[in-house]
């Protein structure tokens, strides 16, 4: 996986969201790349995020820490390779993809 910069340089859709805690990313990507705290952005609380590429797809995971669960955002329509992989990454956890991404603002 290569770290990529934030902010993106496409316009990232949400794709799939899954149940987990801040926590349990940072086990296994480490520290966050982002951690957004501004009302203005997340009124809903914090958000940590991480941003790589994952055979040439980039993709943003976005924890939302308050609710305990992620999302991750890929360019649409979603490259199947880079959600099998994130399932990969988090085995115990239920990765549920939505019908029609949501275009979201990272």
């Amino acid at each position: 996986m290569k770290k990529l910069s934030l902010p993106l340089d496409f316009e990232p859709y949400e794709t799939a969201k899954f149940d987990i805690s801040e926590a349990e990313i940072r086990k296994v990507l480490g520290e966050p790349h982002y951690i957004e705290t501004r009302h203005m952005m997340v009124a809903d609380g914090i958000e940590t995020r991480w941003a790589y590429e994952l055979d040439g797809e980039p993709f943003v995971l976005v924890c939302k820490v308050s609710y305990e669960y992620a999302v991750i955002c890929t360019k649409c329509p979603p490259p199947l390779t880079v959600l099998e992989k994130v399932r990969v990454l988090f085995p115990n956890s239920e990765i549920n993809t939505h019908e029609v991404p949501i275009k979201r603002k990272v």
